[in-house]
């Protein structure tokens, strides 16, 4: 399996283009304040009636507590290339992409 490579300046432009740099950093700073990811974060056993109703899981509140830092510096930041960061900004953007859909 290839692993792609992506630079961080272009990953920016991405997201500068497709919603905007603020508007994406805003929407990773609201994510924790949903009542559905403070669900998931206090339990790690789903407890839902439908599948429909799991928007987060415990293990993605971790992943998302650990690395929404660094995913707001990667797409703020110019000069540095994504190897290790490209997956867990990929995740979380894709993420907030679905929502803003189903918004």
């Amino acid at each position: 399996m290839a692993m792609f490579e992506i630079c961080r300046t272009d990953l920016r432009h991405i997201i500068e283009k497709r919603i905007g740099t603020e508007h994406f950093t805003d929407k990773l700073s609201r994510l924790p304040k949903h009542e559905s990811y403070s669900h998931a974060a206090k339990k790690p056993q789903l407890t839902y009636n439908q599948p429909s109703e799991v928007i987060f899981d415990f293990e993605f509140t971790r992943l998302f507590k650990r690395l929404e830092s660094k995913s707001v510096v990667s797409v703020s930041t110019q000069s540095f290339r994504l190897k290790d960061v490209i997956k867990r900004v990929l995740i979380i953007s894709s993420f907030l992409l679905h929502t803003a859909v189903v918004a």
